[in-house]
């Protein structure tokens, strides 16, 4: 892979504004496996950069220092800018609302602030991939602990037991894959993929779940208790992980998302946004500024026109200011060929966060 002139310049100025001379050291030393003083001499600090960035462009290594570059720092709004000409920031465009105010909750957001928000998330959302008696089944999870993941119970549903189809699965068959990345060149072949960071489940991984409401022709709503969510532990504190792999005590950690206290109002006609694993491929994001459909059964389902596909069961739905407000977990469920899908759906997080609170596992969300 070989960068142009002005994807050089606009990795440099992210770069630049992401990190110290000494973090962009370690970077090299710790994720890559080089040392920077081998391609830059002492020097300015965007003249070293200059030249690293014409070394490595130069040895067929660049795509390796831009992912580890944007792992270890997915929150700076400049990278993120700059990684979007990579594929590597996920961002869904959508229409812009020019000159006048045309409604009310559709919101004008700061550029850095989305981006930063966007980038520090996406670095919690992970693949959930099982390996099961009838192939590999892939969903979304998203850390709100050191060690604690949220999804969906019908993600997991095989680990506890057959499933309705006779799927199986052991506990240690599952990957939980954070920071999975494919870039693409213009033609849109993938040039490099790089496997993330990945870790498994703790042999005690099942915290607190709750199942899906049963499907019945016509059937009943959801009961209190079906609200579709899996608390699991894994064998590792992946949000400890320091970003830039040094472990130093002032880097970056990947930290956790924070599952806010209280309700949502969910006004028709509001943004969600969905940060997701689709079809088991790396992290997008679902945007849609007007997505809001209204909550039913008794307030226990959201339902939106937010886009998402199979391996998004269990992504967190945020709203524009980075609130998450809903855990995604079904879409349409007509399937007749003529029918065109009018929604998606998904539990109201502040329902979710009261029931473990009710069973005694609060203490599950946050920090431990």
């Amino acid at each position: 892979m070989q960068l142009t002139g002005p994807q050089l310049a606009a990795l440099s100025e992210g770069l630049d504004d992401a990190f110290t001379i000494e973090e962009l050291a370690r970077i090299l030393t710790y994720r890559l496996n080089q040392k920077l003083d081998s391609h830059a001499a002492p020097g300015a600090k965007p003249h070293r950069i200059y030249e690293l960035l014409v070394s490595a462009n130069g040895k067929g290594w660049i795509d390796r220092l831009i992912v580890a570059s944007h792992d270890a720092a997915p929150g700076n709004p400049k990278l993120v800018l700059a990684m979007q000409q990579f594929g590597l920031a996920p961002f869904t465009e959508t229409r812009a609302t020019v000159e006048r105010t045309i409604r009310a909750d559709n919101p004008l957001l700061d550029p850095m602030d989305f981006l930063a928000g966007l980038g520090t998330d996406t670095a919690r959302v992970a693949r959930i991939e099982i390996a099961t008696n009838k192939g590999s089944l892939f969903g979304t999870g998203f850390l709100v602990g050191p060690r604690v993941m949220i999804t969906n119970h019908h993600v997991i549903e095989c680990l506890l037991g057959p499933t309705v189809d006779g799927v199986t699965a052991k506990p240690e068959n599952v990957t939980v894959r954070f920071d999975y990345k494919v870039m693409r060149d213009p033609a849109n072949t993938i040039v490099y993929e790089s496997p993330g960071r990945s870790c498994g489940l703790d042999p005690d991984w099942h915290i607190d779940s709750s199942p899906d409401a049963p499907d019945a022709p016509g059937g009943r709503g959801p009961g209190a208790e079906e609200l579709d969510y899996a608390l699991i532990r894994l064998n590792e504190r992946a949000g400890d992980d320091t970003l830039d792999h040094s472990g130093a005590p002032a880097a970056t950690k990947r930290g956790f998302v924070a599952i806010p206290a209280g309700g949502h109002g969910f006004a028709t006609g509001s943004s969600l946004f969905i940060l997701q694993h689709p079809k088991g491929g790396p992290v997008k994001l679902g945007l849609d500024t007007r997505s809001v459909i209204g909550l039913f059964d008794d307030g226990r389902r959201v339902r939106y026109t937010t886009n998402t596909e199979g391996g998004s069961s269990g992504s967190p739905c945020y709203t524009p200011e980075w609130k998450v407000v809903a855990l995604h977990h079904a879409g349409d469920p007509d399937f007749r060929p003529a029918h065109r899908p009018v929604y998606n759906q998904g539990i109201p997080i502040s329902l979710i966060r009261d029931l473990i609170t009710k069973r005694g596992l609060a203490s599950f969300l946050g920090p431990e």
